[in-house]
């Protein structure tokens, strides 16, 4: 998928959400990928690569301990079963 191309008006859809928030992070506009990453999340809450993508955002903004601020919950309550 080449993400230059990507219209963010026409993202729909997963992967796409996901390849434009990676757009965003090159050209270093971190609070558009945290909205796509959190967009990406919300078609599909299953897969880890948007959770993995939205922690190393909050950790570039500083805002790694404050995840609530994101996600509306902690993380320990979105995917549980990755904690030990």
């Amino acid at each position: 998928m080449d993400r230059e191309k990507l219209d963010e008006q026409k993202t729909v859809d997963y992967g796409s959400s996901i390849e434009l928030a990676k757009r965003c992070v090159g050209d270093r506009h971190f609070d558009a990928a945290i909205q796509h990453v959190r967009r990406a999340i919300s078609l599909d809450p299953g897969r880890p690569e948007a959770f993995n993508l939205l922690g190393a955002l909050m950790e570039i903004q500083g805002i790694a301990s404050k995840p609530r601020r994101i996600t509306g919950r902690p993380f320990h309550l979105i995917l549980p079963t990755s904690l030990p």
